[in-house]
């Protein structure tokens, strides 16, 4: 009788979390009441590097540090003022507006997390720029999805330039709209949060993190070390079983297939008023600090005699400096690195 009774109560915890985790107003209750919190039931936030966070590997200085972003204003020497779009993600969202010399306004959307309306404004040059980090090329350029997300505004009004966020509304005769509706597309990572992220359980994986990497070399979890042992690499960048990685094998056709896809957001956009529309693809730290086992994803479509868009190219300069670009326990660039490629963003808003 008593093991059946706990049986039925770990039936319903267990149904209990997955409907939790699958409901998104349940996870943004429960996400605040815990995300600001250091007792024991709050979240582990990791303050000193994503990967560090990931990893647990507090107790090795030499990989950790906060976000050191100093963006200077930059003045306009030109006349001519641009009116700048940036579609970006977690690499460019902390840019301010300054940093873009002769941008006036400035509008920036995250992908992934909002949906962006623009309106033309045919008094200006309109330059769209389209920042992607390298692990999401792939995926990210396999279809139209961009054009839901990125959109021009209906309403003939220059200066109501909303930023909304995604919302499930829509055709409820769609077997899209149901499926959003019923199963959740984080369902495992917000299992992960609801089961394991809790600060009770961050002392002893940070032990656990410690030994591994004294005694075993090697990190925990999804990441892992660099093959000089100063970098935290994400795991998913290097093994060459996954389509994010710098070392996975390339074709031809999967080159093409973002290449033509490439084409098609360029040609819409430029239908759609934009001046010009750009293309930069910021390296995966793996393609910088290991280029012996690099793929060359970047190169092959910024070489592409296919390609109409034209490209920011932050990979080459990365590959020429001699100093470091991206921090040691993070999968972001460090403040040099940041800047380099404002400095590139910039020259190229200046040839408009």
């Amino acid at each position: 009788m008593l093991k059946k009774t706990v049986i039925y109560i770990i039936i319903v915890l267990g149904l209990g979390i997955i409907y939790i985790s699958t409901s998104k107003k349940a996870m943004e209750q429960i996400s605040d009441c815990r995300n600001e919190h250091d007792e024991w039931w709050g979240v582990h936030h990791p303050v000193e590097g994503d990967l560090v966070g990931m990893s647990y590997l507090y107790y090795e200085k030499k990989l950790c540090g906060g976000n050191d972003y100093k963006i200077p204003h930059k003045e306009c020497t030109q006349k001519e003022k641009i009116k700048l779009l940036l579609w970006g993600d977690s690499y460019t969202y902390k840019i301010k507006d300054s940093a873009f010399s002769c941008a006036s306004p400035y509008l920036f959307g995250r992908r992934y997390f909002q949906t962006l309306q623009y309106t033309i404004d045919t008094t200006q040059k309109n330059i769209l720029v389209i920042e992607v980090t390298e692990r999401d090329v792939l995926d990210y350029f396999s279809n139209n999805s961009i054009f839901d997300y990125l959109k021009k505004y209906k309403q003939d009004k220059v200066n109501d330039i909303p930023v909304v966020p995604e919302s499930t509304d829509g055709n409820t005769w769609s077997v899209d709209y149901w499926l959003n509706l019923i199963f959740n597309h984080n369902i495992n990572s917000n299992i992960e949060y609801n089961l394991f992220n809790y600060n009770l359980l961050s002392a002893p994986r940070k032990i656990k993190a410690l030994l591994n990497y004294s005694y075993f070399d090697r990190a925990s979890g999804d990441v892992v070390l660099s093959a000089d042992k100063k970098y935290l690499l994400l795991k998913e960048t290097v093994s060459k079983q996954s389509r994010s990685s710098s070392h996975a094998e390339l074709t031809s056709v999967t080159i093409n297939n973002v290449v033509i896809m490439l084409n098609n957001v360029y040609q819409h956009y430029k239908a759609d008023g934009f001046d010009e529309v750009y293309l930069s693809i910021i390296p995966n730290p793996a393609s910088i600090l290991e280029p012996q086992l690099y793929n060359s994803l970047i190169p092959a479509v910024q070489h592409s005699p296919l390609l109409q868009m034209k490209c920011i190219d932050i990979y080459t300069p990365f590959t020429k400096t001699k100093e470091e670009v991206y921090r040691h326990g993070d999968t972001h660039w460090n403040n040099k690195g940041m800047m380099m490629w404002v400095d590139e963003v910039n020259k190229a808003i200046a040839m408009n």
